[in-house]
């Protein structure tokens, strides 16, 4: 069940006496050690959560959003300081958490370094010994400039080229299904301003799963700044980008500047060269992205590298008896 009423972690209670009650804990599971120096949480991720993020996929390939991770770093936050807004200014993504093998249990790991404000996330597979890291983002509690609301309307005649959700999927080199895909349409100004309108069928997504979507549907739509070419006959995204798939690599610094999960079922991007800003239904900035970069692969290696298990189903049968043995 869920307990509404959020309270602050006391770290005498640790292991087995405490478990977080507030809405972390569906993100973050049962805390497993809390010392002055370390907080840990373990859990592992169900079959639910795995097929809703199964809609994030690079090329066909089945993974975690990196920007998915934004949400787990939240609820680590607001478990262990309080909920407010604050910075990531430090991000590196190590490894891909891939969720394509149907066949085998993946437990998640999260860890805060109280000294270094460090949030560590891991995975460790069935069989594995040890621990796999993808992430590590540093996060600190911050004061924020008072908010911007985004020029819509501005925005929108100044971006000449209208960009429809199929034109958009049908460019890129991504699979994306379910919730992330859900950019409906977009304006764009040639290399210098894209504005992008998200848009989700319902609000009875898990707040934190939601999040994770509106986060990478709003970020997604960034590559069509790649294209400098007006003209309408030129490819919505720069040539080399066409049907290549693409992810996130590396950013500068994340602004979470709202409390809230959820947000709204409309969300809008909108992305400058160096900057992109995530903004609700009621155009306040809920989420600010600088220095952003992407990295790509040729269409099909990520696909060619994965490892696919097999079970099979083996049935014994007698050895019927067609021949006379031979006389001794």
């Amino acid at each position: 069940f869920k307990q509404k009423t959020a309270y602050e972690i006391s770290l005498g209670l640790v292991g087995s006496e405490m478990c977080i009650r507030d809405s972390s804990s569906a993100v973050l599971g049962p805390l497993c050690s809390g010392t002055d120096a370390m907080i840990e949480w373990q859990r592992d991720l169900g079959q639910a959560e795995r097929a809703f993020h199964g809609g994030h996929q690079i090329g066909h390939v089945r993974l975690v959003a990196g920007t998915s991770f934004i949400e787990t770093v939240r609820a680590a936050m607001y478990a262990t300081v309080r909920k407010h807004a604050f910075r990531i200014d430090s991000a590196s993504f190590l490894t891909f958490l891939f969720i394509d093998d149907a066949f085998s249990d993946i437990r998640l790991r999260v860890s805060r370094d109280q000294r270094t404000d460090i949030v560590s996330i891991s995975s460790q597979r069935d069989e594995q010994v040890g621990w796999t890291t993808h992430t590590e983002m540093r996060a600190r509690l911050r004061e924020p400039a008072p908010r911007n609301t985004l020029d819509r309307a501005g925005s929108q005649l100044r971006c000449s080229r209208h960009v429809s959700k199929e034109s958009f999927y049908g460019a890129i080199g991504n699979n994306y299904q379910g919730e992330f895909r859900t950019a409906q349409e977009s304006w764009v100004r040639a290399g210098h301003e894209v504005l992008s309108r998200i848009a989700f069928d319902h609000m009875s997504t898990e707040p934190f799963l939601r999040a994770s979507a509106w986060l990478d549907a709003c970020n997604q739509t960034g590559v069509l700044l790649s294209q400098p070419d007006a003209r309408p006959s030129s490819s919505i995204v720069a040539s080399e980008l066409v049907g290549r798939p693409y992810f996130a690599a590396g950013i500068e610094s994340y602004e979470i500047l709202t409390t809230g999960s959820m947000q709204t079922r409309a969300m809008w991007g909108h992305h400058v060269p160096g900057c992109s800003s995530i903004y609700n239904a009621r155009l306040e900035c809920a989420v600010q992205i600088k220095g952003g970069t992407i990295g790509t692969f040729e269409p099909g290696w990520l696909e060619s590298k994965r490892v696919r298990r097999h079970l099979y189903c083996v049935e014994w049968c007698p050895l019927k008896d067609t021949a006379t043995p031979p006389e001794c």
